[in-house]
């Protein structure tokens, strides 16, 4: 039997953003589940559900405000069973990632914008007004950007008793970008991906480069293919990301088809957590502590 674990992160953003506390009881949340014999679909959702309910975080309440002053957002979920659902430009509904979950359900893949916020309603999930998403330290920097600002995504990665595989990932993307805007963290092999005979990925990033290299399916590729391991396989594809784009600020959490969790970061920093039968930590990721596996 597999022994259970989730991995969360709360995004990429500076420390003085961070909530100390939140992603580890994110990840416990999730844990708990997977503790009750629930699968690693029900775990990840719950896991990045209470992501979405932090303020500080940059998905659902207290997401960017997009040019025109809506928050829109962003969530995706896919197994290892070949599950995947997603929702793109959902500006009412509370939680995304329960809608990309309740998509997963039906035959489509992705809704987007009105369509998906009435699928959501339709299936009786909690619709808001959208200034609900909307707290005083986005609508501040909103007010006074003048250039596209953030690139913050929750996540979760988790693997169940039975060895079901699962990723989850929501945002509120970037501030003042273009309405409509599409980014990477719900797209399958971009922000998210999962291969049963390797493992289960999320990143976060700038979407647009991440949308690019497929970044999340690369590190996959990397560690199939290439019979890289994965800290190495995410250090190459992140210098190649970094190399292109010129980008500084990215970050993914991964766990193994055996159960092996770990996080690789380039970035300021990033709010990582590990709960599971044989782990419990959590902690940050910065530039003097690039590089870190629990094993």
């Amino acid at each position: 039997m597999m022994h259970p674990v989730v991995v969360c992160h709360g995004g990429v953003q500076s420390v003085s953003d961070l909530n100390s506390t939140v992603v580890h009881e994110a990840a416990t949340a999730g844990y708990q589940i997977l503790a009750n014999n629930g699968s690693a679909l029900d775990a990840v959702v719950e896991s990045v559900r209470v992501l979405e309910d932090c303020p500080a975080l940059n998905a659902a309440l207290g997401s960017n405000l997009q040019l025109d002053g809506v928050v829109r957002c962003d969530a995706g979920v896919m197994t290892s069973s070949g599950h995947y659902g997603a929702c793109i430009g959902t500006s009412i509904i509370k939680n995304p990632i329960l809608l990309a979950k309740e998509i997963v359900h039906h035959r489509v893949n992705l809704l987007h914008g009105q369509y998906a916020d009435k699928f959501g309603k339709d299936k009786g999930l909690a619709a808001v007004d959208n200034s609900y998403f909307k707290v005083e330290k986005r609508l501040s920097r909103w007010k006074d950007s003048q250039t596209l600002a953030g690139c913050d995504t929750v996540g979760a990665v988790a693997i169940d008793k039975d060895g079901l595989l699962a990723a989850a990932s929501s945002t509120g993307g970037l501030t003042t970008c273009i309405p409509g805007r599409v980014g990477d963290s719900a797209i399958s092999g971009q922000g998210l991906a999962v291969d049963p005979e390797i493992g289960a990925i999320t990143a976060t990033g700038t979407g647009e480069f991440i949308a690019k290299q497929c970044t999340s399916k690369d590190v996959l590729q990397k560690i199939k293919y290439l019979k890289l391991d994965p800290l190495t396989a995410a250090k190459e594809t992140f210098q190649e990301y970094k190399t292109q784009f010129r980008e500084d600020a990215i970050a993914a959490i991964f766990v193994s088809n055996d159960g092996v969790p770990c996080i690789y970061a380039e970035s300021d920093s990033l709010e990582w957590a590990v709960v599971g039968d044989k782990f419990n930590a959590s902690g940050f990721h910065n530039h003097d502590k690039n590089l870190f596996a629990t094993s």
